[in-house]
């Protein structure tokens, strides 16, 4: 989807210096958000537009938002509920859902505010009061959520605080020894990890026949982990050196 024009001075990494905050809009609807996103970019915030796909979680985990604001259009086919309760789930940032409609369905309000949003307001709101609203949700922001520990790779998401890696935006079982591995190469994608580092990263251990099988069999339990996917790192074995995570090219067999 192209992005509107926003209020970024300079281009830069999601990870420098923002202005006063941070607003990813997302439209849950057929049409655009280019008047929605136009009157947010009247603010000092940078706005980001992210598109509605199923990747949503981890590109909006990547935009590292203060607040997510849902352009919602009610006569739309998308769960709102769900993205409302997956978003609360996967990121610190505050929700506020904007209906297209001047008289939202009550129920939907209600459900929606109970699955995790925490502002819903109508197409009849102005932009100003729209702006002061979302003003509230970033002074709301815990000030220790701007600080959570995130590592991505591809479509995989690592939350280094709370132990957790989501893949392709759903939360998957990752065993604590695969977690601190995951980690390890994450920290030094698409670089080569002598298997003596990673032994000794992960397991505190000196080389030995005994513990590169451990090695070995570990690597396994991580590929199946991550899985497969066109935008899904995967571990590379370099032979007698040690391991890669491939990241930015198509999804293969690992070797």
């Amino acid at each position: 989807m192209p992005r509107p024009a926003t209020n970024r001075a300079r281009s830069e990494p999601w990870g420098e210096a923002r202005p006063d905050g941070r607003i990813a809009v997302v439209c849950l609807g057929d049409a655009t958000s280019e008047t929605l996103v136009a009157h947010l970019s009247a603010s000092p915030f940078e706005v980001i537009p992210v598109a509605f796909r199923r990747s949503l979680l981890n590109d909006v985990s990547a935009v590292d938002p203060d607040v997510v604001v849902l352009d919602h259009d009610d006569s739309a086919a998308v769960d709102l509920v769900r993205v409302c309760a997956d978003l609360a789930r996967t990121t610190t940032a505050r929700i506020i859902v904007v209906s297209t409609e001047h008289e939202p369905n009550q129920a939907l309000q209600i459900d929606a505010l109970d699955a995790g949003a925490d502002d819903f307001v109508s197409a009849s709101t102005s932009p100003r009061v729209l702006l002061a609203r979302v003003r509230a949700a970033v002074r709301s922001r815990p000030a220790s959520a701007a600080r959570r520990a995130r590592l991505h790779a591809g479509d995989v998401m690592i939350d280094l605080d709370a132990h957790e890696v989501f893949v392709a935006g759903a939360l998957a079982k990752c065993p604590p020894l695969q977690f601190v591995l995951l980690v390890t190469l994450a920290r030094a994608p698409n670089r080569v990890i002598a298997r003596d580092t990673l032994l000794s990263s992960v397991w505190g251990a000196l080389p030995s026949g005994t513990e590169s099988t451990k090695l070995r069999t570990a690597i396994s339990v991580l590929r199946g982990v991550l899985g497969t996917g066109a935008r899904r790192p995967r571990i590379e074995t370099v032979p007698h050196v040690g391991y890669r995570l491939v990241v930015g090219e198509s999804a293969g067999d690992a070797a």
